[in-house]
């Protein structure tokens, strides 16, 4: 038996003709491990090998086009090929010839994907490990990658978050803010313990809230007193301040400094 003709389609796929009639379709890569050329002569041995490459060449071929798109982790790619039908014994060769030439490499992603996710996207560790699981990455793996990450930079996320909080916030209140801010870095995936003292030694800008507490104790009295007095307008006065976040006894202070307590 003879290759008598060797034509390029589309997908990194070739038409290989066999004695001028039987067509099978093979990836490049086929093409050059088996240093398969026009007018090359080739054995019964070799042409059933090359009918059976043809088998999965072209599921081969959609999923490197699917690889190409970006870097993809092994469970994402065992994945692709499940979905597409791809037969177990042809899933792991073709898994196999992926690791060979280094199209994956879960370690390097892992890496890759905590630059990314960690330093620009200011993702905490938890929520990364979370993620690269849910991509099938060996929990191994994922482990060693994330204790990699210095917990000097776990510090300057947690305060950069702080700052960017602290700067678009609309909040009239620290607590409120700090609240707010400990539930976004919970959910980013950073420890409570690491949070919490960062948040409780960063110096806030509106710390002291006198001003800010006298304001909105005004306000509250001037919009209640028309129609309430006594006890009552205490109590409206007390929940109204308390839902913008200032506590009890802050709030019972300023009913003693303006001589308005019972």
């Amino acid at each position: 038996m003879r290759i008598t003709n060797i034509k390029k389609l589309k997908h990194n796929l070739y038409e290989v003709t066999i004695d001028d009639s039987e067509k099978l379709k093979l990836v490049e890569d086929y093409l050059l491990e088996y240093h398969l050329l026009k007018a090359r002569d080739i054995t019964e041995a070799e042409y059933q090998a090359l009918k059976h490459l043809a088998d999965y060449s072209k599921i081969y071929s959609k999923t490197l086009n699917y690889l190409s798109y970006k870097m993809r982790t092994e469970g994402e790619i065992s994945k692709y090929l499940e979905d597409n039908n791809c037969p177990k014994p042809l899933l792991t060769e073709i898994i196999n010839k992926f690791k060979r030439l280094n199209y994956i490499n879960d370690e390097y992603y892992c890496n890759l994907y905590i630059k990314q996710q960690f330093e620009i996207n200011k993702k905490g560790p938890k929520l990364i490990a979370k993620e690269l699981k849910d991509k099938q990455v060996d929990e191994a793996i994922i482990q060693k990658a994330i204790s990699g990450i210095d917990n000097r930079k776990i510090t300057d996320n947690i305060i950069s978050v702080i700052k960017y909080y602290e700067k678009i916030t609309k909040e009239k209140t620290t607590s409120k803010l700090k609240t707010k801010i400990l539930r976004s870095l919970l959910q980013k995936g950073y420890d409570y313990e690491d949070v919490i003292r960062e948040l409780n030694s960063y110096q806030f800008k509106d710390d002291n809230q006198d001003d800010i507490i006298k304001k909105e104790f005004q306000k509250a009295y001037q919009k209640y007193q028309k129609k309430y007095q006594g006890y009552e307008l205490k109590s409206r006065i007390i929940r109204s301040l308390m839902s913008k976040g200032f506590d009890y006894e802050t709030i019972l202070a300023q009913f003693e400094t303006l001589n308005l307590e019972d």
